[in-house]
């Protein structure tokens, strides 16, 4: 949980108070709270975002007013997100979007899939979100799956290919990471 300040308003999101670039292929299964904050606008995956947010997964709550299932404010793209938790009184996608929303579904125990600007998000039933033929335009071949008796699609789980490997002698650790 990304909790990032900004004019009297705090942004909170699952992977990035903010996002001003790409979020994509990724998965929040954690409820997000407001912390105490008075004034927050939240989502699953970010609190807000100017930037491109695509093929990701959100399966929290979202029990707060301000707080959507994806992106809190949106004036970049969303495309191709599922939103599986519940949204008591937020929404299931956005609670505002001024920019591009595309083929976005999200459990319809929410009020709307957007509370201000374009709704083009799919509410879907439980039954609904088992279902493979409910989600038009995901790709289930290489990035989404849905197992059998499973509630809700997940994505993939991908391999990153290590083309070389050059180990130089170090400190001694457990865990290198990429540049090191």
């Amino acid at each position: 949980m990304v909790l990032l300040p900004e004019n009297g308003i705090s942004f909170i999101g699952g992977i990035a108070g903010k996002n001003s670039g790409d979020i994509l292929y990724s998965t929040n299964l954690h409820n997000i709270g407001t912390a105490g904050e008075d004034t927050i606008l939240g989502g699953g995956i970010a609190g807000i975002s100017d930037g491109t947010i695509g093929n990701c997964l959100s399966n929290m709550d979202a029990p707060y007013v301000e707080v959507a299932g994806i992106v809190g404010e949106n004036t970049g793209s969303v495309t191709r997100c599922v939103n599986a938790g519940y949204a008591w009184s937020g929404c299931g996608v956005a609670e505002t979007n001024n920019g591009v929303l595309m083929r976005c579904y999200y459990n319809d125990t929410a009020q709307s899939g957007v509370s201000n600007g374009d709704d083009t998000a799919v509410g879907l039933s439980a039954a609904q979100l088992a279902q493979k033929g409910s989600f038009s335009g995901l790709d289930f071949d290489t990035v989404w799956q849905l197992e059998a008796g499973a509630a809700h699609p997940t994505l993939r789980p991908f391999t990153l290919a290590v083309t070389e490997l050059t180990l130089v002698s170090g400190p001694d650790k457990e865990n290198y990471f990429v540049g090191e």
